[in-house]
């Protein structure tokens, strides 16, 4: 991670009561401190765990939100220190207008952060709530005695920049956009809304690319773990199964998921397969949320197809393996009426069976043989 950079503001409020204020911070914070490297660095590596499963969306477009259309004018700006207070002060009032109309909304520390990770530049705006063991000064500067326990981070988002400039840019890719990934713990309007309604976020999930992308990435998760290799195809099934079990019943979280396909997990790595595997699921490749709903279209390419009782045998299998070319793992031949079914490795229940069947068959000559010969013997008296 590179920060670009980065300031704190504070927003006052207290809880049961309407009505905030704030105190801007005046100077940005210098980005080679430590201190100040570790707290962007820690709030970071919070996005996507287990405790802080992210949502994904974006901004809504609405001419009474000022954030959404302050941040498309920065992402244009030469980014120097001007631009970047600008729309940090814009965030810290915005969230302190709405702070004050919800009496359940509390203040706390404002961090804003420009900075670039894996190549690609983010803007981060995350509430860092007071407690015994967090250190601020008056100059609103992190100091060396602070302890951030940050393990339960209810208000933070993260915009990628370059995402959104291509969902402003590419009418395409609305469908798509994934640009806006924010910390929402609760499903119902709760204390923390005031942060996202604040900065104009709108939660948004596709169905369809979320459960594509939950067993897609289930498979891919299962098949890059050297000890959960044997098991990819389960897992695929089993999440499958799952979504297919609950379309009916609402969201589904992905939380319950890991559930799920931890049940295949060694245990005495399950904490830390499950914690690897809810991140990877939630990052900005695969963009799984924290729920979501089942799309039905998805569900019905990976559910089995089944064919039983037809002319003495049953058939069971996975529907991506079908296709009418011979490159298909099943393979239907629709001019001679065949299905061809091609292994990727040797099978113990079919080497069984060829041996019976190499056995019976090698009965059957031995008999016939002794047929031909007795048939071949002279007739005695």
């Amino acid at each position: 991670m590179v920060i670009n950079q980065v300031i704190i503001h504070r927003i006052i409020k207290e809880r049961n009561t309407r009505g905030a204020t704030y105190k801007e911070g005046k100077k940005l914070l210098p980005t080679d401190s430590p201190i100040v490297i570790k707290v962007v660095d820690d709030i970071f590596k919070l996005f996507g765990k287990r405790e802080n499963t992210a949502t994904y969306g974006t901004f809504e477009e609405s001419p009474t939100k000022i954030f959404p259309k302050d941040f498309q004018t920065y992402i244009h700006s030469s980014r120097h220190e001007d631009n970047f207070k600008a729309i940090a002060l814009c965030a810290l009032t915005s969230l302190t207008d709405k702070a004050a109309s919800e009496t359940f909304s509390t203040g706390g520390y404002l961090l804003v952060a420009d900075y670039k990770s894996q190549n690609k530049n983010y803007l981060m705006v995350a509430m860092i709530k007071e407690r015994p063991g967090v250190m601020i000064n008056d100059d609103l500067e992190p100091t060396e005695q602070m302890e951030i326990d940050l393990s339960k981070l209810h208000q933070a988002c993260k915009i990628n920049q370059s995402l959104f400039s291509d969902y402003i840019s590419s009418p395409d890719t609305k469908d798509n956009a994934g640009y806006l990934k924010f910390v929402s713990q609760k499903t119902g309007k709760d204390a923390s809304d005031y942060f996202l309604e604040g900065l104009g976020c709108k939660k948004g999930s596709n169905a369809k690319k979320a459960t594509d992308a939950v067993i897609k990435g289930t498979h891919e998760f299962f098949r890059k773990t050297p000890t959960l290799q044997k098991d990819a195809l389960e897992a695929r099934e089993s999440v499958a199964r799952y979504l297919d079990e609950n379309i009916n019943n609402g969201p589904v979280t992905l939380e319950n998921i890991g559930h799920v396909v931890s049940k295949l997990f060694p245990p005495e790595d399950a904490d830390e397969l499950f914690e690897k595997y809810i991140g990877m699921m939630n990052d900005e490749d695969h963009q799984v949320p924290a729920q979501f709903n089942v799309n039905n279209e998805i569900i019905k390419r990976y559910k089995k197809v089944k064919v039983t009782k037809e002319n003495g045998f049953d058939l069971n299998f996975d529907r991506t393996l079908f296709g009418t070319t011979p490159r298909a793992r099943v393979y239907y031949d629709e001019k001679n009426n065949k299905l061809t079914f091609t292994l990727k490795e040797q099978h113990s229940e079919i080497e069984q069976l060829v041996k019976e069947f190499e056995t019976r068959s090698n009965d059957t000559r031995a008999i016939r043989d002794i047929q031909q010969h007795s048939h071949a013997l002279p007739e005695t008296e």
